[in-house]
């Protein structure tokens, strides 16, 4: 550290109390000429004497006592500071320290308090470093695709607790965060950016949301919008499930025990997940199953499901045949099946089936979008337009939200994020 930081070796000076090493020492000449008028002429007129906290080691804590000598230029009277590379003006912590606890930081699971106790300061003492250094994220760019997603974070910081995450899709970079999915607050945060760089926009991906659709043709003219598949599926899933409660509520004999109810009651209870997988990817491996008293495979285990109700039977071939559908390879192909799936939901004569037809009839120009590929020069193949990038996005940002306890600030929380998952943010030096 004496090389490093040009250090006096002459004066350097260690002692050791408790825990702490306590350093005093200068540091050395590099000045030969005023910076102003560049005269020779330059006289030392003193110090400034600076402590610094150096916490770089997880076992001991440095305070740096510094002597920073002062110049004064005799031609122009000019007066000045020696570089000080080792810690910033206006702060008593060391650059090394602040770097190090930033760069830390950015670990997805590291929280103010555990990086605190890492570096050997208070909390409120690395948040202040955190909201100092670090500089407001601001959107500067729009790519190819985006894709608009919302995610819950807690009624105190956000607009009945929602957020609005925008997200470069092709990068998986989160561009911005805005405190409110409401229409109002949209309108206001989209007309600030110039028309110039939302015409960057070629294709944007979102769930079934009538304001995200409404922003995307307000704002983005020209652009291919897709609805993602997995919300589509997810909405089919829960259509599903209601037939599915329907009928477990015949069979339920009021026990509490799940292996001591009817068997038709624990098969439609432990299925629930297998009903909702592709047929075709159902396991056929024989496992010992205790409660049926016989070896038996996933696929059997749904056979078995499909023969208590035919009502049931009905619900899970119309979800297979939606699976199946959400395979196609292309929009032509997609084009070809779409009108005749959307017929059969609606002549099943199942509500909650109904419902879900007309939903994809009014989304059906969307949904066909979502099977547009798009070129991934990251990872050098095409890839369908959906927002399963944006989901992984979501579980990072709600892992940071519950490590933190809850964030009482917006704007320190949307600085966090971003700084955690993007890594790359400038700091304010």
């Amino acid at each position: 550290e004496i090389d490093k930081y040009n250090f006096n070796s002459l004066d350097y000076q260690e002692t050791v109390l408790n825990d702490t090493i306590h350093i005093k020492t200068s540091i050395n000449r590099t000045f030969y000429k005023c910076p102003i008028c560049d005269s020779k002429h330059i006289i030392k007129n003193g110090y400034n004497t600076k402590t610094v906290k150096h916490n770089t080691d997880h076992f001991w804590k440095k305070v740096y006592t510094i002597n920073i000598p002062r110049y004064k230029c005799k031609k122009c009277n000019h007066e000045f500071y020696e570089n000080n590379i080792f810690s910033l003006d206006n702060c008593n912590y060391s650059l090394p320290t602040i770097l190090a606890c930033l760069e830390s930081f950015k670990n997805i699971s590291s929280t103010f308090s555990s990086i605190a106790i890492e570096y050997h300061l208070t909390k409120n003492e690395f948040i202040n470093i955190f909201d100092k250094y670090i500089a407001e994220p601001k959107l500067t760019y729009l790519p190819l695709v985006i894709s608009f997603d919302e995610k819950f974070v807690n009624r105190t910081i956000c607009e009945n607790g929602y957020s609005f995450v925008l997200v470069d899709w092709l990068s998986v970079k989160i561009l911005d965060i805005v405190s409110s999915r409401h229409i109002d607050k949209l309108d206001c945060y989209f007309s600030k950016i110039s028309p110039k760089m939302r015409s960057y926009v070629k294709y944007i991906t979102m769930d079934m949301y009538d304001t995200y659709l409404r922003i995307a043709k307000t704002y983005f003219n020209n652009t291919i919008i897709a609805v993602d598949s997995f919300h589509v599926i997810q909405n089919l899933v829960r259509a599903f499930d209601k037939v599915r409660n329907k009928i477990i509520k015949k069979y339920d004999n009021g026990s509490d025990e799940l292996e001591d109810n009817t068997v038709e009651y624990y098969l439609l209870k432990k299925g629930k997940d297998l009903l909702t997988v592709l047929h075709g990817n159902l396991s056929t491996e024989l496992k010992y199953n205790k409660r049926l008293h016989m070896h038996i495979s996933e696929r059997t285990f749904v056979n078995y499901i499909l023969k208590i109700d035919s009502e049931i039977a009905k619900a899970y071939w119309l979800l297979q045949d939606y699976l199946e559908f959400n395979r196609c390879l292309n929009r032509k192909e997609a084009e070809m099946e779409i009108n005749d799936l959307i017929e059969n939901f609606y002549n099943s004569g199942i509500k909650s089936y109904i419902e879900f037809a007309k939903t994809i009839s009014t989304w059906k120009e969307y949904i066909l979008n979502s099977f547009t590929r798009i070129y991934d020069p990251n990872r050098k193949k095409f890839r369908r337009l959906s927002d399963g990038p944006i989901e992984g996005l979501n579980n990072l940002i709600e892992t940071i939200h519950d490590n933190g306890n809850g964030y009482t600030n917006f704007s320190r929380f949307k600085k966090v994020v971003i700084y955690k998952i993007n890594k790359k943010i400038s700091y304010k030096f």
